[in-house]
C-alpha cells in the first residue's frame, strides 16, 4: 500500500517539475534530499544566477516550486521514504524524457 502512496507523490511531483531532466533531478536529490528547505533555497539561488545557462536556470526554478508545492507531504515522510519516492521521481523523468 505505501509503495502505491509514494508513485502517487512521485508522479504528482514529477507533473510539476515539468522538463527537468533526470540528471538536473538526481544532482539535487545527491545535494539536498535530506534538507527541503535548504534544497529549495538553493535552487531559487540558482536560479536567478545569470552565469547558469537558460536551462539550467529554469529547472533549478522549476525544481523549488515543485518541492514546495509538495513540501507538507514530502516531510512527514522518513528521510528513507522521502528518498525512495525521489528515485521514483528520477525513473518518471526518465520514462519522459524517452
Amino acid at each position: 500500500m505505501r509503495e502505491c502512496e509514494d508513485i502517487r507523490l512521485a508522479q504528482a511531483l514529477a507533473e510539476k517539475l515539468g522538463s527537468v531532466g533526470r540528471n538536473d533531478w538526481l544532482r539535487w536529490v545527491r545535494m539536498w534530499g535530506g534538507d527541503l528547505e535548504g534544497g529549495v533555497k538553493w535552487a531559487r539561488e540558482m536560479s536567478e544566477d545569470s552565469g547558469l545557462p537558460e536551462g539550467t536556470r529554469r529547472a533549478m526554478a522549476k525544481m523549488a516550486q515543485g518541492v514546495m508545492a509538495l513540501r507538507d507531504s514530502l516531510e512527514r515522510l522518513s528521510p528513507s521514504e522521502r528518498l525512495r519516492v525521489f528515485g521514483w521521481v528520477a525513473r518518471l523523468l526518465q520514462i519522459r524524457a524517452k
